[in-house]
Order: structure tokens, then C-alpha cells, then sequence
């Protein structure tokens, strides 16, 4: 029986509630009342959302203000509990579609049982119901492009919000490196994330999607946008998101075939204008996160020279080497094959493991292993190299589902993602 494609009556206006809803978490800035205030105000959106079935437009805001909290749980959990209850009364889902992430599903659900569920019930629980409801909302983004379109364009907005609470609220962590002067001691803006690298990934998807996607008509708003996202590359002064977006961009403009001469030239006098930045940083010591940034990449740069991979990746390499040998040296087969190792976001074996290997593919071999790996990464990998929305109920995007399944590939080879709430969204989407 042939499959019925969902058709989209609607427009693709943005109702100037979901903006407000985006915006809100900028009240966080004013100190606990007013956060507790923007997040009240969230949650009421999220319950009239129901009604206008557009409740996945409110996960983005949650993803990337994760660790917001309104009385007993995270603004988060509060979308995964009415995304339950709209499930049951208002959502239906085509089955081939939903079908097609049955084996990472599946992947994820024996894991929760099989490992999680052995340190800890309650954990395991939450995983299992976070995995379910990440799918089922996922899915029913890819039935419907006016809700396709509408959740990116969320996105775009909740990580403008992201950035100026983390500018204006300067979240930072401190980080460090040895030079032959000694240690060189920095501070990194890393928006309303906990991690360098997550930020980085969030703000180059924004990115993806401001030059993939008609997010906005106003040109000069776009590039603002853009720009700003930029500064929050820069001022996490991280070397992997120049690179993820170098990546990015490289693909974006093969995908869209801009690959002319008037784009090489433009191109060229990007790079040199952003070489004569960075010698020009290296000897301006006031020029504050552009001399962090530029003194970090010499020394990226310096310890890529001397053969020093370790170095260049701030000792990750060495934690998944070490974890990779863990994974080559067991004496079962069924250890190879399986996995069913404890080494994720959620819950670590200490006895095994001091670190998570920073790199998904050796820590999807060490808790699934190598038939756990195939299932789980493999739709991904396949869909890269074909037709990329073929998984989709509609036609367009090519370019920015192309593009953004490329940088989730990356960026799993700098970072642990298996059941990681904030990256299994975008392994199901992609």
C-alpha cells in the first residue's frame, strides 16, 4: 500500500509566540525570579503548542537551554512529559519513516537495559523514555516540512538567545596549555552549554542552517546573525569548530555547486584576510579571545609539526587510544561483537576507564560494539554518500540535511554522543 504524504496547508510564518518563546530565556540574565518567570512562560507555550500540534518547535530552546530548571526537573524533561501526553491524544507517524531508525532505537534500548540498567534502574528508565520520545518527535518532523522548516527555524532563534546569555553572562571555564614559556592560562565562552565542543557543534548546525535554509528575508538580520555566531566560535577559542566549520562550509558550497571563480576569489580573500588576523593577533596580547584563539592555534599548529597528535587534541588521542586497546585486548568474542562496556554520558566505569574516549567510534565499539556500531552509525554513513532526504516525506533541503549529516560525522570523532539527550536528536533527524 503506497505510503500518504502529510500536505501542508499551512504557511511558513513563524507564529510571533514561538519567537517570544525563544527569546524568553534572555529574562534568565535578571537573576532566579525572572528565570523561573521565562521558564513558566516556556511551559505554558509548550501546553498551547499541543493544541496547535507544533510542540516539537519547542525542543530546540530546550536542547540548548538544557540546564534550565522549573521546580522538579529541567525545562527539558518538562517537554519530554508533554511530548508524552501529545503523542497519545494528537500525533500520528508513517511507519516506513519511523521505521527506518528502528535498529539505533533498538540499539539504545538494549544498552539502557542491558548496562545502565545494572548501575542504575531509575537512569536507565530515563534514557529509555528520553530515546522513545526523541524518535517519535523526530519522526514527525520528517512527515512534515512546514514543521521541518518551522523547528530550524527555532533552532536558529534559540541560538541567539544561547549566545548573548552566555556573552552578556560570560559563562566561561577556564582552560590551559603548556608552552615552552610555561602554561598559558584562558578563559572560553561556551554560551549556555557545559562543554567547548558541544557549543561548537550548536552554533556551526546554526550556521548550517542560516546559509542552507530561507530562515530569514532580511539579508542584513541574516548575516548578523551569522556573524554573531561566528564571535561565539571565536570566543570559545576552539580549534575543532574551525575546523567542523571549515568542513561545513567546504560542503555546503560543493552541495549547492557554487564552486565558480567569482566563489574561489571571494574565497582566497577570505583567507588571507583571515591570515593577516591571525599574525596580526599573535602580536596584539589586548586583543583579548582573537589572541587566545591565535596564540591556541600556534600551539595546535607548533605540536602538529613535531608529530605531538596527543598534543594537537589536548591528550584525547591518547584516552582513545587507550581505550581503543582496552576494546582490541579483551579475551571474549562476545565482548567484540557486543560491547556492553559502561563508558557514556551517563554513566563511566571506573574501574575500566578514567576518561570517555572523546570520540564516538571507539566508545560505541567499547558499549555495543562492532554489530552495535554498524546498526547504530551505519543509516547515517549510507545516507551521507545517497540521496540524503530520502528518509523524509518531502523533497527540499538537500543541501542543509546533506551538510549537517557531515558535521554530526565530524564532530562524532571529537566527542562522546551515544545517548547524549542533547545529540540524539540530531542522530534521528539525520
Amino acid at each position: 500500500m503506497k505510503n500518504k504524504v502529510l500536505i501542508d496547508t499551512k504557511g511558513n510564518s513563524i507564529p510571533f509566540i514561538f519567537i517570544l518563546y525563544n527569546m524568553a530565556p534572555l529574562l534568565t540574565l535578571l537573576g532566579h525570579s525572572f528565570s523561573m518567570l521565562a521558564y513558566g512562560f516556556m511551559i505554558l507555550v509548550m501546553i498551547w503548542a499541543i493544541y496547535k500540534r507544533e510542540l516539537v518547535w519547542c525542543l530546540p530552546a530546550t536542547l540548548y537551554f538544557y540546564f534550565g530548571y522549573f521546580f522538579i526537573t529541567s525545562i527539558f524533561h518538562w517537554f519530554i512529559i508533554f511530548y508524552i501526553v501529545y503523542a497519545f491524544i494528537r500525533c500520528k507517524y508513517n511507519a516506513v519513516i519511523l521505521k527506518v531508525k528502528t535498529a539505533p532505537y533498538i540499539v539504545c534500548i538494549l544498552y539502557c537495559l542491558l548496562v545502565l540498567s545494572t548501575n542504575s534502574l531509575y537512569t536507565a528508565l530515563l534514557c529509555m523514555l528520553e530515546v522513545t520520545v526523541v524518535l517519535f518527535a523526530t519522526t514527525e518532523l520528517k512527515q512534515s516540512e512546514y514543521l521541518f522548516q518551522g523547528f530550524w527555524k527555532m533552532f536558529v532563534i534559540a541560538a541567539i538567545s544561547s549566545a548573548i546569555v552566555g556573552l552578556v553572562g560570560n559563562n566561561t571555564i577556564e582552560a590551559s596549555f603548556s608552552s615552552g614559556t610555561g602554561y598559558y592560562f584562558f578563559d572560553r565562552i561556551i554560551g549556555t552549554f557545559d562543554d567547548p565542543n558541544y557549543a561548537g557543534f550548536y552554533y556551526n548546525l546554526a550556521i548550517c542552517v542560516c546559509f542552507t535554509m530561507d530562515v530569514f528575508k532580511n539579508r542584513v538580520l541574516k548575516y548578523f546573525v551569522i556573524a554573531l555566531l561566528y564571535v561565539m566560535l571565536i570566543v570559545s577559542v576552539s580549534v575543532t569548530a574551525l575546523f567542523a566549520n571549515i568542513i561545513l562550509i567546504s560542503c555546503v558550497l560543493l552541495f549547492k555547486n557554487r564552486i565558480s571563480l567569482k566563489t574561489f576569489l571571494w574565497i582566497a580573500a577570505l583567507f588571507s584576510s583571515l591570515l593577516i588576523l591571525y599574525y596580526c593577533a599573535l602580536t596584539h596580547d589586548d586583543w583579548g579571545y582573537l589572541y587566545d584563539f591565535a596564540v591556541r592555534l600556534e600551539q595546535k599548529i607548533e605540536l602538529f609539526s613535531t608529530n605531538d597528535l596527543s598534543g594537537v587534541t589536548s591528550g584525547r588521542t591518547s584516552i582513545a587510544q587507550s581505550n581503543f586497546m582496552y576494546y582490541w585486548n579483551q579475551d571474549n568474542i562476545f565482548k567484540y561483537l557486543f560491547g556492553l562496556n559502561g563508558i557514556t554520558t551517563r554513566y563511566i566505569d571506573t574501574t575500566k576507564f578514567v576518561f570517555a574516549s572523546h570520540n564516538e567510534y571507539i566508545d560505541l565499539l567499547l558499549n555495543v560494539g562492532i554489530i552495535g556500531l554498524l546498526l547504530y552509525m551505519g543509516n547515517i554513513f549510507v545516507n551521507a554518500f545517497t540521496k540524503s532526504n530520502r528518509n523524509y516525506l518531502f523533497t527540499a533541503y538537500e543541501t542543509f540535511i546533506k551538510s549537517a549529516r557531515l558535521l554530526y560525522i565530524v564532530y562524532a570523532f571529537t566527542i562522546t554522543l551515544f545517548l547524549e539527550p542533547r545529540f540524539m536528536v540530531f542522530h534521528f533527524i539525520f
